[in-house]
């Protein structure tokens, strides 16, 4: 089971493949909503392999941390997360197992907010794109960041079970859907012959 998330202040939960979408969403709904607070998932993740569960690596000897299973995620980290935006007037949390974490409508976990708020209205988005497309945007991210594609491309099975198991079953749960495989394409105007 993932963390609970508690916090002061509204939650809009935005979740999906990775390369879905989300972090894009995200950061142009946090430009536009006045006072939101952002957290990237992918911030959160346990930092060493005796505190997740692990895989083997792919380029030699030893194991990784497996960033495919949401057990990998840090409470610790999201509680600090959760702190730092307390005063937001909404926080945004963006991740591909956004949807799997619980919610608590009731207190924050911060000492110095910790004081009961009533509920809290949650929003539940999952941005679905076709895998193909998926794979495609995570691998031209990874090559626009100069970081080695490989890895995700060798581990594409495995994450791709991870995405049945544990991504796919939270599309039934948000209150909005969707899919963004691809940019809207522009408008073209034709002129009529006079």
């Amino acid at each position: 089971m993932s963390p609970p998330l508690l916090a002061p202040n509204p939650l809009l939960l935005i979740g999906g493949g990775a390369g879905s979408g989300k972090t894009t969403l995200a950061r142009t709904l946090a430009t536009h909503l006045p006072g939101a607070g952002l957290i990237h998932l992918d911030d959160c993740f346990h930092a060493d392999t005796y505190s997740a569960p692990t895989v083997p690596r792919l380029d030699g000897p030893g194991r990784v941390i497996d960033f495919s299973d949401p057990r990998s995620l840090d409470p610790a980290k999201i509680d600090a997360a959760l702190t730092l935006h307390a005063d937001s007037a909404l926080t945004i949390v963006e991740g591909t197992f956004a949807l799997t974490l619980a919610t608590s409508t009731s207190t924050s976990t911060s000492a110095s907010t910790s004081t009961s708020t009533g509920p809290r209205p949650r929003w539940r988005v999952f941005v679905d794109t076709p895998p193909d497309i998926r794979v495609i945007r995570k691998t031209l991210r990874k090559l626009a960041e100069g970081r080695d594609p490989r890895p995700g491309l060798l581990a594409h099975a495995h994450s791709s079970r991870s995405h049945a198991r544990y991504v796919e079953p939270t599309r039934t749960s948000p209150i909005w859907y969707s899919t963004a495989s691809s940019p809207p394409a522009p408008s073209r105007r034709r002129s009529r012959p006079s």
